[in-house]
């Protein structure tokens, strides 16, 4: 599972009656023009943010396919607008 999430993948397990029977693996791609706009971004000298719902493993390998400076993943949506000041910003 931890091999898939290091991948980008978010992983649902399958189980029948507590027992794991398998494992889908869904994966959103970043749209190809992220990381050129990643690029122009810190160009100007800015530094970029990703403020995310998904599990750490997969915002980590997201921002390292796009080049995004920091991660704050875990987050609820609830949450986002708080995050900054709640969430501890990891790089």
């Amino acid at each position: 599972m931890v091999e898939l999430q290091e991948q980008a993948k978010t992983v649902i397990s399958l189980s029948v009656d507590g027992q794991v029977i398998g494992l889908i693996a869904i994966q959103d791609a970043p749209k190809a023009s992220s990381k050129e706009a990643i690029r122009k971004l810190k160009e100007r000298g800015l530094k970029t943010v990703m403020l995310t719902g998904d599990n750490e493993r997969v915002a980590q390998a997201i921002a390292k396919q796009v080049g995004i400076d920091t991660v704050i993943a875990d987050v609820l949506p609830q949450e986002k607008k708080l995050a900054p000041s709640k969430k501890t910003a990891r790089s």
